[in-house]
C-alpha cells in the first residue's frame, strides 16, 4: 500500500511539473508576438497590422528592444 501512495504520488508531481513548464513555454511565445503601432500616436498598440481608425495610417511593427523592456533596476 505505502508503495502504490509513493507510485501516485511521483506520478502527480512529474504531471504536476511538465504541464507548468508547458504555461511557461506558451507564455513565452506570446511575449514574443509582432506589435504595431500607429506613427502619429506612438502609445496606441495592436497586434495586427491593421489601420489606426482615428488617423488612417497603417501601424508599422514596433522594435522590440525598446528602452521600457529592458529597463533594469
Amino acid at each position: 500500500m505505502k508503495t502504490l501512495i509513493i507510485v501516485l504520488s511521483v506520478f502527480l508531481a512529474v504531471n504536476s511539473i511538465a504541464s507548468a513548464q508547458e504555461v511557461v513555454k506558451s507564455s513565452q511565445k506570446e511575449t514574443h508576438k509582432a506589435m504595431y503601432s500607429c506613427s502619429m500616436h506612438p502609445k496606441e498598440m495592436s497586434d495586427k497590422s491593421v489601420k489606426y481608425p482615428k488617423c488612417g495610417m497603417q501601424m508599422t511593427p514596433k522594435a522590440s528592444d525598446t528602452k521600457e523592456e529592458n529597463h533594469q533596476h
